[in-house]
């Protein structure tokens, strides 16, 4: 078990230098990394990838440590200034979409599962 979690911290430490290397933010860099490696087959990787999608894994990993830690990092990154100059667009595609939102899933509920 714990070699599996040195594997994955040595592909996110070498995906977040790659990033930096390149100048461009990590996050963006560690989800397409994380998608090629999930929608590769990798011979050598699939011992790895069974442990990480195992449910107590994904939830203590990904939700708890990762997700958590890129949302913080983000929030102190973000430029105040800006958010403020795009208050009006910002509230009003939240609003939007997450009414566009409720209306495709209440309608498909409705129409698939006939409720």
């Amino acid at each position: 078990m714990t070699q599996y979690w040195i594997i994955l911290l040595a592909i996110a430490v070498g995906v977040v230098f790659i990033a930096e290397k390149l100048k461009q933010p990590y996050p963006t860099f560690l989800v397409i990394f994380g998608l090629i490696i999930g929608v590769t087959p990798i011979p050598a990787l699939e011992e790895v990838k069974q442990y990480a999608i195992n449910d107590t894994v994904f939830q203590t990993t990904v939700i708890l440590i990762f997700l958590s830690a890129l949302l913080g990092d983000a929030a102190l990154k973000l430029p105040v200034h800006e958010l403020k100059e795009n208050k009006k667009p910002i509230l009003l595609l939240a609003f939007i979409g997450t009414f566009l939102t409720f209306l495709i899933v209440s309608t498909l509920a409705y129409t698939i599962l006939n409720l």
